[in-house]
């Protein structure tokens, strides 16, 4: 009871660590700079002498604006990855130390299983390591082009860690076959690879209309893996209370 106590409480802080963003949010600094275009033509084109001094004014307001929201959208995008990976380690090693102390209980052997799932977690205290927001975002302030290193690790990042994902979950169902109770689960939605190099060229060949899709998917493949995250997490949970669970009393 105490490491499925532990697991559970691993599993409710994903409603602060597994950070659904609205697809809108990243596109309103492209909405604002459009707007900023408009009010700087008006404001070259008018003669009245108080229309160009209200347009700069509303051009400054209008930027300072943009470079806010892009900022707190880069902190979120980096941030809900550093701490998505982050819960899931912790929920991954509960999850072990369950499953060693069901099958010490039963006498039941699934070391094959358990070394299976401990490998995938040792890659991931690996390569999962937490990527510092502040200096990324000042960074991107600094040097404007830094911009595509951060598209990049967060493209790949959560490829990857999917893909390592299904392969710890097919570890769960087979210690769990083993230990006599069944745990299905498909996913339904898969981050699909996409490469850096050709998502980069066809950004600057397309004058950056291709970096808008490029946003798009950025926000929208974790918003997917996060929700593909729950029903899965959520159904083994079940499945563990049938191993852990005493039967409850006949009516």
């Amino acid at each position: 009871m105490v490491y499925l106590d532990s697991l559970r409480n691993n599993i409710r802080k994903r409603t602060e660590t597994d950070y659904i963003m609205p697809i809108w949010l990243p596109f309103i600094p492209v909405i604002l700079g459009v707007a900023m275009s408009l009010i700087a033509i008006v404001g070259i084109l008018t003669r009245r002498p108080f229309i160009p001094m209200l347009a700069m004014s509303s051009l400054v307001l209008v930027g300072l604006v943009a470079v806010i929201i892009n900022i707190y959208v880069l902190y979120k995008w980096i941030g809900r990855r550093n701490a998505h990976f982050k819960r899931q380690l912790m929920m991954y090693r509960d999850l072990v130390t369950l499953l060693r102390e069901i099958s010490r209980e039963r006498g039941v052997d699934i070391s094959t299983q358990i070394a299976l799932i401990s490998r995938e977690i040792s890659e991931a205290e690996i390569e999962e390591t937490e990527k510092s927001t502040v200096l990324w975002i000042i960074l991107t302030l600094i040097i404007g082009i830094i911009i595509f290193y951060i598209y990049h690790f967060l493209t790949k990042d959560f490829f990857t860690h999917e893909k390592r994902e299904d392969r710890i979950v097919r570890g769960i169902q087979e210690a769990l076959e083993v230990l006599g109770v069944k745990f299905d689960y498909r996913r339904y939605y898969e981050i699909p690879h996409r490469n850096t190099i050709l998502y980069i060229l066809l950004t600057v060949i397309t004058l950056g209309i291709f970096g808008f899709y490029w946003v798009y998917v950025i926000t929208k493949d974790p918003n997917e893996h996060f929700t593909e995250q729950r029903k899965w997490e959520d159904s083994l949970v079940r499945v563990l209370e049938q191993l852990v669970l005493p039967p409850p009393p006949p009516s």
